[in-house]
């Protein structure tokens, strides 16, 4: 119960039941990821869980990837040599 004390707290309260048995299993331990559970259920210990956030919000600068194709000449020489497109709704 104290190595698994240990490994608890080494993660920051995040490992569970699974991750602290595969430690002890690399630190030379045999013991079951049920084990650990049924001992850090005696102990009160409770795996913090991530929650994985997809990012929703860019950079704003759009400065560094855009390029001055057309240098405001907007008369090209023949039709279709050159696009443009007003995107002021968005």
């Amino acid at each position: 119960m104290a190595e698994i004390g240990a490994i608890y707290e080494e993660s920051h309260e995040i490992y569970g039941a699974p991750k602290i048995a595969a430690k002890m299993r690399q630190k030379g331990g045999n013991v079951s990821g049920r084990t650990v559970w049924k001992y850090m259920r005696e102990m009160g210990l409770r795996a913090c869980y991530r929650k994985h956030r997809a990012r929703t919000t860019r950079d704003s600068d759009f400065s560094i990837g855009l390029k001055n194709i057309l240098n405001r000449d907007f008369r090209p020489e023949r039709p279709d040599a050159a696009w443009c497109k007003d995107i002021t709704y968005i």
